[in-house]
């Protein structure tokens, strides 16, 4: 709804969870590449469930790290991370 009396997103307390959707979507592609990659020098190819596969340690750790850096907000701990995945639906491929 828009409009001059409405507000925008950057004031909108839900606008905080689109940033770490937003973000979370980012840093999950860059992983996908990045295993991508890793699995091309090896001299193999990845088959759809080994790209989404759901995030290492190291990895949650990355997605930590960009979410963090993306939006200023606190830090997530590696479930909450693949909570949030299962729930955005982005470890699924269709």
């Amino acid at each position: 709804m828009g409009g001059a009396m409405s507000c925008g997103a950057e004031f909108s307390p839900a606008s905080g969870l689109f940033q770490v959707a937003e973000a979370l979507f980012e840093v999950v592609q860059q992983i996908r590449e990045q295993r991508i990659e890793a699995a091309r020098k090896q001299g193999t190819e990845l088959d759809a469930a080994a790209v989404n596969a759901p995030l290492s340690e190291a990895e949650a750790q990355q997605a930590n790290e960009y979410i963090q850096s993306k939006t200023k907000r606190r830090t997530y701990s590696n479930e909450e991370v693949q909570d949030r995945l299962r729930d955005l639906n982005t470890t699924k491929q269709e």
